[in-house]
């Protein structure tokens, strides 16, 4: 026997009779999670059905739907983005896709400008944007002397090397162009901006998205450059 008490009245209850309610509360979570689990398994056949694609991975919890992989282009990517996002019971898409052929002229992943880029400014992405690796390049003979690195005075911890004497101007371009109203007041820990035959190369760590992508955005403003690769990495 269980004496329960509320207020001045006393109530008893058996105990067989709490640990039915009990269980039957915990019969009736696991069915839910159950039946919520069958979802996700039914959804992810689904999409495997739809995609059919064998280098990808997916993975469904809570209809939340994760692909990883790899796949040849960027159009591949964002056409299988897009068929995850339109397929029914499908809450969230976390893509995870890597591109193996970067197509020239398009960008690796959707830039964003943060808030702080005045309006004044355009954003209009002109100069494409890469997470591969850059590409190898062949000089005659090993670069001597190459130029002093380019300090930011409002970023210490900010480089902009350039390679040669030819980069030097690229580089001094760029350089201007990293300021207070392009980006966040902080988040950059040794990082370099390398340019080398047309090429931008930026290496190092930021400490938001925010410092990323305002280094990035800053660094299309200034032009000059056929191409960016961007090698930062995000703590």
């Amino acid at each position: 026997m269980f004496r329960v008490i509320k207020g001045e009245r006393i109530y008893y209850m058996k105990i067989p009779s709490i640990i039915a309610i009990v269980s039957s509360l915990v019969v009736a979570n696991i069915g839910a999670g159950s039946e919520l689990h069958d979802a996700d398994r039914a959804l992810e056949t689904n999409l495997r059905q739809a995609l059919n694609q064998r280098h990808v991975h997916i993975d469904v919890h809570d209809g939340i739907v994760t692909i990883e992989g790899e796949v040849r282009t960027e159009q591949d990517r964002q056409s299988i983005d897009t068929t995850v996002r339109s397929t029914a019971g499908v809450a969230a898409v976390k893509d995870k896709l890597k591109v193996k052929f970067p197509t020239p002229g398009t960008t690796t992943y959707p830039p964003s400008i943060p808030p702080s880029v005045p309006a004044a400014v355009s954003t209009k992405t002109t100069i494409p944007v890469y997470t591969t690796a850059p590409p190898e390049v062949t000089t005659p003979a090993p670069v001597v002397n190459a130029p002093a690195p380019v300090m930011v005075p409002d970023y210490p911890k900010l480089k902009v090397q350039a390679w040669t004497e030819q980069d030097l101007p690229t580089a001094n371009k760029i350089a201007r162009q990293l300021r207070p109203e392009l980006l966040p007041a902080s988040g950059f820990d040794n990082v370099t901006v390398t340019v080398r035959n047309g090429i931008a190369t930026v290496q190092g760590t930021v400490n938001s998205r925010q410092a990323h992508d305002g280094l990035i955005a800053a660094m299309q403003q200034a032009g000059s450059v056929s191409a960016i690769y961007d090698q930062l990495q995000i703590q």
